[in-house]
């Protein structure tokens, strides 16, 4: 039989994609907040796993946006999708999307985590920083040369 009868005449690659595509709902706020519903109050793993399917690589993207290496953005998006799993409870689709809350959520644990790394400098602390240079500066090169006898 040939591949491409059984799909309507469709490559077998171009077949799955159609079929990935027509299988795939249409993911508006309101079905995200149907599948938070689930797993908020059933612990439903097939709603979480659709989001999770859906938003991780998303979220893995946002993260290394933000500059985030490949690793740690995989940990990060990881780690937020564990919290909605482990809070659905508390998401309030009246207050937010589903997108909304995840991206919130990943975008704090990113600063958690930068505020953690030894190089990180508050912008304050900085600014401070570079006044107290700025006040203390020591002489410019002329003015060693009017001290010189």
């Amino acid at each position: 039989m040939n591949p491409q009868s059984q799909h309507g005449g469709l490559s077998p690659f171009e077949a799955a994609r159609a079929m990935s595509s027509t299988e795939t709902l249409i993911r508006d706020a309101a079905y995200w907040a149907g599948q938070m519903l689930a797993v908020s109050r059933k612990r439903d793993r097939d709603s979480f796993m659709r989001i999770y399917d859906h938003f991780a690589p998303r979220v893995r993207l946002y993260l290394k946006g933000l500059g985030s290496p490949e690793a740690v953005a995989e940990e990060l998006a990881q780690e937020a999708l564990l919290r909605v799993w482990q809070r659905a409870e508390l998401y309030d689709a009246s207050r937010s999307g589903l997108s909304t809350w995840l991206y919130r959520i990943a975008r704090n644990l990113h600063i958690d985590r930068v505020r953690r790394e030894p190089t990180w400098v508050p912008v304050q602390d900085e600014i401070e920083r570079l006044e107290d240079i700025e006040t203390n500066r020591p002489p410019q090169p002329e003015s060693y040369a009017e001290h010189t006898d």
